[in-house]
């Protein structure tokens, strides 16, 4: 019993820690991917999300995010591929399944524009693990 009350207690410092902006846009985000999944709802809160998470950092240094359109076309240019992936879910993949899926999903991350610099993989993976949630973590 005393282990999940410390568990309890962590989880509860954590979401102190890590409310906020970064919070709420991570729920707004999900919950249009519920609702009007690729909308531009849905899209703008991924974008906020990301900038809440320190993806963008203001001044001429740190991690910088393109302009909303760029971010949004990437996004967008794959949207049929999205839309066949939205039902899956990462624990009922099959082994029939999963290298199709990893390749869509390499070519999707490697192209979303979440970031200026060329680390694709961070932002690629943070931006997909609001489009897929129950696909890709962040």
């Amino acid at each position: 019993m005393k282990d999940l009350l410390t568990y309890k207690s962590n989880i509860a410092k954590s979401a102190n820690n890590f409310g906020g902006p970064s919070l709420y846009f991570h729920q707004k985000a999900l919950e249009y991917q519920q609702s009007e999944f690729l909308s531009d709802r849905h899209i703008e809160y991924v974008y906020a999300t990301l900038v809440a998470w320190g993806m963008h950092r203001m001044g001429l240094t740190g991690a910088k995010m393109p302009n909303y359109d760029e971010f949004k076309e990437s996004i967008v240019a794959h949207k049929d591929k999205l839309e066949e992936l939205r039902g899956k879910r990462i624990e009922y993949i099959t082994r029939n399944e999963i290298d199709s899926i990893i390749e869509s999903l390499s070519i999707i991350c490697f192209s979303i524009k979440g970031s200026t610099s060329n680390s694709h993989l961070v932002s690629g993976s943070k931006t997909l693990a609001h489009i897929l949630p129950n696909l890709v973590c962040p």
